[in-house]
């Protein structure tokens, strides 16, 4: 749905889906191939990086931090940058999409607040929600707009209502 409407998180046309990045493995000297869901350009010329989920997961924040990491090595971020028609002095920024519905259980891990934290303060990065993702019972037919709701830079979605 994002690849087909990239405004809704800020994205301006041409968008990069399903990025090869190599990132380290769970065994030493072992590397694997991820993929970062969607890259692009914003109004201001910054690259963003964005990595989605439904609902919770303790991995979201790590992840793109590790997808960041990856594009900051010049070599990396020149290609992305090269694909894409852009200055080699554009930024990279996390951008977080999460989904799920709304007044369910909280779209964010109970460690996000502390991971996003812990960030350096010079890595940009936004949480945007889409909580009506499940309303008919899957992702709204093509062609339908997707309402997604964009926190504010270096904010987290507010946690949502338990399910009784």
């Amino acid at each position: 749905m994002l690849r087909r409407n990239p405004a809704a998180v800020g994205i301006e046309q041409p968008a990069l889906r399903e990025v090869a990045a190599w990132r380290a493995g769970s065994k030493t000297n072992h590397w694997g191939r991820g993929y970062i869901d969607l890259v692009g350009v914003d109004h201001r010329g910054a690259m963003r990086l964005v990595e989605t989920k439904l609902g919770a997961d303790d991995m979201l924040v790590l992840q793109g931090l590790d997808y960041w990491i990856w594009a900051n090595l010049p070599t990396n971020g020149g290609r992305l940058r090269s694909r894409l028609d852009v200055g080699g002095s554009a930024p990279f920024e996390i951008h977080y999409v999460v989904g799920g519905k709304a007044g369910g259980t909280p779209l964010v891990s109970a460690h996000a607040r502390a991971q996003v934290n812990a960030l350096a303060s010079d890595i940009r990065w936004r949480f945007h929600t889409v909580t009506d993702w499940f309303e008919h019972g899957g992702p709204p037919p093509a062609g339908s707009g997707l309402a997604v709701a964009s926190c504010d830079e270096g904010a987290l979605p507010p946690a949502a209502a338990p399910v009784h």
